[in-house]
């Protein structure tokens, strides 16, 4: 059963759900063992207590939420038997929406998650929990009821500011082997870089971390792990000196002392992949019809080959799978969208063969990065054949 009642028209988009669940019949035994202790005991005092859960029971049994997203904003109607309570938030003032899971701690219900449905506001955070159904697949639904959500917003937002609803993905760009080079230079700030030799051509690009990153991480480790150390020593000389410890203070001792020294060892592990981080080297190499990858670390060599003999063009693209994230299309303006790719490392360079199948590809570049490496193929394709 869908936990989610959803309705949208042009101007809206509606969402109810009920907040039942299997702990209404608990509150309604405690209620009941309460009405009678009372009426024979003739306990007045406990009517109070009565009440609440009875109030309880109403909320977890006829309890409804219903929220109305439009051009005037966010609004949130609750209702139960008893009461009824709104709340609307500014079209404006909303960022996005986003689901949030958190352990449950209560023994009352068979599920072990409390899921929290939220508005991210531009200055604060109203955030609304809905219940803890004992579904597996409830996230799934907030997901995608956050998903249609943050749509239809910037879809509003763009109808507001008079922007156009433009909601797609950079279009790829080919390269016919025959098109005129452009002689693009290396964007700045780029890790990779360009080689020629005898064999070939080939790219480069160094870790993405730098000895500051690395100086900083052998900081903390060494600062965090001479505190832990401290602490160690100093229980362990306590318990040594002191009268004799019997077992129940050596376990007491290490429940305090282990998640002092685990945190001790993740800044180590910190510091060791900015090390691997800093000291690997990505290289790709064309010659002969083959384009080989190389990645080094630490003297750890990963290789791969690719026959490139019938490759035919080049496409500059996102993945396949790509989609715009909600997030993005929330803020109703497609430039973010193009900022954000623009700027992102997500790009593809492949290659393809006369028929169109790709033969392999460079992933993980920006999209200046994949144009001046295209360039840079298709001005010294040569050397590659």
């Amino acid at each position: 059963m869908q936990t989610f009642k959803t309705e949208k028209t042009d101007s809206q988009y509606t969402a109810t759900w009920r907040y039942y669940s299997d702990a209404v019949f608990i509150w309604f035994i405690i209620l009941a063992g309460l009405t009678i202790w009372i009426t024979l005991l003739v306990q007045v005092p406990l009517w109070g207590l009565a009440l609440f859960f009875l109030a309880l029971a109403i909320h977890t049994w006829s309890g409804k939420t219903k929220i109305v997203l439009d051009a005037d904003g966010f609004n949130e109607i609750y209702t139960n038997l008893i009461r009824k309570r709104e709340k609307r938030i500014a079209l404006t003032d909303i960022r996005h929406f986003e689901k949030q899971v958190r352990p449950s701690t209560g023994k009352l219900s068979s599920s072990q998650y409390i899921y929290l449905f939220r508005v991210v506001c531009q200055n604060d955070r109203y955030s609304k929990s809905f219940g803890v159904p004992a579904k597996n697949d409830l996230e799934e639904e907030i997901d995608e009821l956050c998903d249609h959500l943050n749509i239809f917003l910037g879809t509003l937002k763009a109808i507001a500011t008079g922007v156009p609803a433009h909601w797609e993905l950079p279009e790829p760009i080919v390269f016919d082997l025959d098109l005129l080079p452009q002689h693009l230079d290396l964007p700045p700030k780029s890790r990779w870089y360009y080689h020629t030799d005898f064999d070939g051509i080939g790219f480069r690009k160094k870790g993405k971390d730098n000895v500051r990153d690395i100086l900083r991480s052998l900081y903390w480790a060494v600062r965090d792990n001479g505190i832990v150390c401290f602490f160690v020593w100093a229980t362990f000389a306590l318990l040594n000196d002191g009268p004799p410890a019997n077992e129940g203070v050596w376990v007491g001792a290490f429940a305090l002392l282990s998640p002092l020294v685990l945190y001790g060892l993740y800044r180590i592990g910190v510091l060791l992949y900015h090390l691997l981080e800093w000291s690997r080297t990505t290289t790709w190499m064309f010659a002969r019809g083959v384009a080989e990858f190389r990645s080094v670390r630490f003297g750890s060599l990963r290789t791969e080959q690719h026959m490139l003999t019938d490759w035919d063009s080049l496409v500059v693209r996102l993945p396949v799978d790509e989609k715009i994230s909600p997030v993005l299309i929330a803020v109703g303006n497609p430039h973010v969208i193009r900022d954000y790719y623009n700027a992102c490392e997500r790009w593809q360079l492949a290659f393809l063969n006369v028929a169109g199948d790709q033969l392999m590809e460079i992933d993980e570049l920006s999209k200046s990065e994949a144009l001046w490496m295209a360039d840079v193929i298709l001005r010294e394709q040569w050397a590659m054949r």
